[in-house]
């Protein structure tokens, strides 16, 4: 099985080389020392998770998390704060903002591979939940297909003219259908 990748974004060398220590071995690890070389290498490697500490120089990772969710391309990569900031109003925030965990530094080793390995499943979940709408919407847009011209077919076989309801009909479930879809997705 392959390797999960997951950033580390972190302005503190000593906090980089933690985070390999402790993960390295169960993960692909990319230590990036700043947001916007994180954004420079999201152009070409996606994790499935991003580690993000919050106070750093430049662009911090408020701002940054605030750009990812934004962005249709990341808004789904699981995001959690690791940082020495304390306190609930932060981590409330940064919650609100679309992290999906918060955790202080210093950290403690197995906290941090369980909370990953945790959300890294929900992820997994998530995927798999919309890849299987996706499958289904699929198929029933292809069945409405096939039952709205098998419906033209019985109508002009039977020597009846095709009632232009027919379309409005197959439209509306068609339009109830993509609506279910993208309620299902949320």
């Amino acid at each position: 099985m392959q390797k999960k990748t997951i950033f580390m974004v972190d302005d503190n060398i000593a906090n980089l080389a933690m985070a390999e220590e402790a993960l390295e071995a169960h993960y692909l690890l990319v230590t990036l020392s700043s947001a916007e070389k994180m954004f420079v290498v999201l152009e070409k490697v996606r994790p499935d998770l991003i580690l993000l500490d919050i106070d750093m120089p430049g662009m911090d990772g408020l701002e940054a998390i605030k750009i990812l969710k934004k962005d249709d391309r990341y808004d789904d990569i699981p995001v959690i704060f690791l940082t020495g900031l304390t306190g609930s109003d932060t981590e409330a925030y940064s919650i609100e903002l679309g992290a999906v965990d918060f955790i202080t530094k210093p950290f403690s080793q197995p906290v941090l591979l369980n909370r990953i390995k945790n959300h890294l499943h929900i992820s997994d979940l998530i995927r798999k939940r919309v890849e299987l709408v996706e499958r289904v919407y699929s198929e029933v847009a292809h069945t409405l297909d096939d039952s709205e011209e098998a419906t033209r077919a019985i109508m002009k076989d039977a020597g009846i003219d095709p009632d232009p309801r027919i379309t409005e009909i197959f439209r509306n479930i068609r339009k109830q259908v993509k609506k279910s879809k993208t309620e299902i997705q949320k």
